[in-house]
């Protein structure tokens, strides 16, 4: 039995980069000169945010919007505020707008919109949102499928939609989708680990492991691939490699 194993999924997210105490004051600086600037309002707000003052950020993600009303970062900006705050519905109306503002792809596989890897965001953002709610995890699918049709060389689109997939026990399908994203990213540790647990839930524990050594091959201190190869070892390893799951 492998009741003890953790089958964690680990997931892609988007988060805004660190910005230094001078480069907000340089941003407010330029406000100063030019009031009509929505980069600026968005670059004061991604001050905030790193600093955890989301109310003050989600004020300046709004002025960027009333500035420039078809900017789609700063709807997404405003939307992951938004979920910062657990406003959960207003998050998920800033997310489709964003999406609403994007080129739309037409029917047909193979298609590559010209939109912005950046504002490709607002699908991982808006199908993470939606996807907390167990009843819309096929809506979540959807979303993800729809980026990969936008962009088919996407790798966060193809982790997450394989989270989802396991979460509606279509395991053959994630294990579809993780491959594919090997193919674009072999060398991704969060891949491999999650194939792994999609052999997992295969009852496929050999191959289980390979992908877990994989993924530590690639990151030694991938701590969920640690913790669940250690496990599979004690488990069904025997007496002689104990010190190997200690060790992990």
């Amino acid at each position: 039995m492998l009741g003890g194993v953790c089958r964690n999924i680990a997931m892609s997210t988007v988060t805004p980069r660190s910005r230094s105490q001078n480069e907000h004051s340089l941003f407010l600086s330029g406000l100063k000169v030019n009031q009509r600037n929505a980069k600026l309002y968005n670059n004061v707000g991604h001050c905030l945010e790193t600093q955890g003052k989301y109310s003050e950020a989600l004020s300046y993600f709004n002025t960027a919007i009333e500035v420039e009303p078809n900017d789609i970062g700063a709807y997404i900006n405003v939307g992951r505020t938004y979920t910062q705050l657990a406003m959960y519905e207003e998050a998920e109306k800033a997310f489709r707008k964003a999406k609403d503002l994007l080129p739309k792809p037409p029917f047909g596989e193979g298609y590559e919109a010209r939109v912005a890897p950046s504002h490709l965001n607002v699908f991982l953002n808006l199908a993470n949102l939606i996807s907390r709610n167990g009843t819309r995890l096929e809506e979540a699918d959807k979303l993800y499928q729809e980026a990969i049709r936008m962009r088919s060389d996407y790798v966060e689109a193809y982790i997450n939609r394989g989270d989802i997939l396991i979460r509606l026990n279509r395991t053959r399908e994630a294990q579809d989708v993780y491959e594919k994203a090997l193919q674009l990213d072999d060398a991704n540790a969060d891949i491999h680990y999650n194939l792994g647990v999609v052999f997992l839930e295969q009852r496929k524990t050999d191959l289980a492991m390979i992908s877990f050594d994989k993924a530590l091959k690639i990151n030694p201190r991938h701590e969920q691939a640690l913790l669940n190869s250690a496990i599979l070892i004690q488990e069904e390893g025997g007496p002689s490699k104990r010190k190997t799951a200690y060790h992990r």
